[in-house]
């Protein structure tokens, strides 16, 4: 590029001034899209080593949940006492952090392999009795299809009963089909306090 400004201008100054300008335009467009293509051949090579390995898919989903969670806790320090803080949790945040905090208490907690298979997060032994854990995040009262799947869970696994784990409450329909069925729904909240004596 040098050399052909050189002939056309006859003047070294002026062919090395403007072959810098050429470069640098040509690295305005070349950049984002070299950029774009190093992105794309990261996702492509990350769906591939999902599909082969299954149990990578679980792991990426943590590391990004735990960002999440770093992030937001940065920004609400004082979560405790903030509802719209867990609202605003994506549910792999909301079960990494419940997982947290239960097993703080010492619980022997058992995550499940695949969620979406299982129907429920993960189990733990209170006492005598095996307990299935669900959480569900967002701000949408929980329906009354979560306490079908969990009933078909206890039936499935044998344990003794579940709970809920949900910033948004339980709705009326859900609520009414609860009564006299061994599934509580609780507010994450109370795990961290005093947690209610059917948890």
């Amino acid at each position: 590029m040098v050399g052909i400004i050189y002939k056309l201008s006859a003047s070294i100054p002026a062919a090395l001034t403007f072959a810098s300008i050429a470069l640098a335009a040509v690295s305005v467009v070349l950049a984002p899209l070299l950029m774009c293509c190093v992105c794309a051949s990261e996702k492509v090579e990350t769906t591939w080593m999902c599909r082969r390995f299954p149990a990578l898919k679980g792991c990426l989903a943590y590391r990004e949940a735990i960002a999440e969670f770093k992030r937001l806790t940065r920004r609400a320090p004082a979560r405790l006492h903030n509802h719209e803080w867990w609202v605003r949790l994506s549910r792999p945040t909301l079960r990494s952090q419940v997982e947290q905090d239960l097993g703080k208490r010492g619980l022997d907690l058992r995550p499940v392999a695949d969620y979406a298979t299982e129907g429920y997060d993960y189990t733990y032994r209170d006492q005598s009795e095996t307990v299935l854990v669900r959480c569900e995040a967002g701000s949408a009262p929980v329906d009354i299809g979560v306490g079908r799947e969990l009933i078909a869970c206890l039936d499935e696994t044998g344990a003794d009963r579940a709970i809920v784990v949900t910033p948004s409450g339980a709705s009326k329909r859900l609520g009414s089909y609860l009564v006299d069925r061994p599934i509580h729904v609780v507010d994450p909240e109370l795990i961290l306090g005093n947690p209610p004596a059917d948890l």
